[in-house]
């Protein structure tokens, strides 16, 4: 998950939450600016606003206010995929210790591979 870019005809909230029943619909908006569209020489220049949005569901009731408040957490864990940076930081560690284990794994049979071939050659 990511911010994507957004353009809207009006200014955008940094922060909207509409609820559906228990779940939270949840955008997040950065980077919010304000530019003017040239329409051509014969049409009139309009206003629209660009930032980039976060969507994201979530079950509950939080606040526009409770979200404000923690903004830059709440994204960083969104895009995360839902995990901490130390549960990102576990993640990773344990992928390198797997990734070890088969890289010893394969280079013993590399080396029985290559005892099997030393032995039948000396035979021939």
């Amino acid at each position: 998950m990511q911010f994507e870019l957004e353009f809207c005809d009006r200014e955008p909230a940094k922060v909207t939450v509409i609820q559906d029943g228990p779940i939270a619909n949840i955008w997040l908006r950065k980077d919010i600016t304000e530019d003017t569209v040239d329409n051509g020489p014969d049409g009139t220049p309009y206003k629209i606003w660009r930032c980039n949005t976060l969507f994201f569901q979530r079950i509950g009731t939080p606040s526009v206010e409770e979200i404000e408040a923690d903004f830059d957490a709440i994204a960083e864990q969104q895009i995360a995929g839902g995990r901490t940076v130390d549960e990102r930081i576990g993640a990773t560690e344990q992928t390198v210790a797997d990734n070890g284990k088969q890289l010893e794994t394969a280079f013993q049979a590399l080396a029985e591979l290559g005892d099997m071939i030393a032995t039948a050659g000396g035979e021939v």
